[in-house]
């Protein structure tokens, strides 16, 4: 039997408890519950339907036949020689993530010959997938992008983009959260134009949030064209941009400075 504090310091059952009409009832009851994701709503709803016939193509992996998500066959190899290297440290990393994976994910995202790599500037955290790395940047953002005085933004975030950015950079306390124009409906294309019309009415040092490939949910990127007029447009505006970069499972949030 289940044992409760009584008031005056006493011990007695939860169903004495009951019994004298106290109801236990969690801490969290009032809690107000998330909205769900539109992605997991889909994915729900292809489940349930019983077409023979069915397709889903709203994932952002690739699943097999069996409906699990399938491993390219070089992933599937380097986690092999990972399970069965002798010379890998079993103990916890620091709190920066393993050096070499940070470090390897730095010069892949900017390039060894980068002057920033050069002249060590660059600090890389590992992190728990990409909400993780969001939250940490937004954190960052928060205390640290402006010394002088309480910045709390704005960030500029795409539209459309991945349902949890705006979120994410919420509940770090960054309240002031804005959308620019990238899809082009008409032109079934990243509207440039419109981008740039709004990335120019930005306040100066707004936090501009960029992708730097596989756009979510779009799929559609900048061209290099396109890249340095959004430099020159940074620069001049002293807007800091946040990239996005995502290549095989290695999620990128980078912060640079002009």
């Amino acid at each position: 039997m289940r044992q409760t504090c009584n008031s005056d310091g006493g011990v007695g059952s939860t169903e004495n408890v009951q019994a004298r009409g106290m109801t236990l009832l969690s801490i969290f009851v009032d809690t107000p519950t998330a909205e769900p994701n539109p992605e997991t709503k889909l994915l729900a709803d292809f489940k349930t339907d019983t077409h023979l016939r069915k397709v889903y193509l709203a994932g952002r992996e690739y699943l097999n036949k069996e409906g699990q998500t399938s491993v390219s066959p070089l992933i599937g190899k380097i986690m092999q020689q990972i399970c069965t290297d002798p010379t890998l440290c079993p103990e916890y990393p620091s709190s920066f993530g393993l050096p070499e994976f940070t470090r390897r994910a730095t010069e892949l995202v900017l390039g060894r010959d980068c002057h920033a790599i050069v002249e060590n500037r660059v600090l890389g955290v590992q992190t728990v997938g990409c909400t993780g790395a969001v939250r940490l940047g937004a954190e960052l953002l928060k205390h640290w992008y402006n010394v002088s005085g309480v910045w709390c933004g704005p960030v500029y975030l795409s539209s459309p983009c991945d349902d949890s950015l705006a979120g994410i950079f919420e509940a770090a306390g960054i309240q002031d959260v804005r959308r620019y124009r990238y899809w082009d409906t008409e032109q079934r294309g990243v509207g440039v134009q419109k981008m740039m019309e709004d990335l120019e009415m930005a306040p100066e040092q707004s936090v501009i949030v960029l992708s730097a490939s596989a756009h979510c949910p779009t799929g559609s990127d900048l061209s290099q064209k396109h890249w340095r007029l959004l430099t020159q447009l940074m620069v001049v505006l002293l807007h800091n941009p946040t990239v996005f970069a995502v290549v095989s499972n290695v999620t990128d949030v980078i912060h640079l400075t002009f």
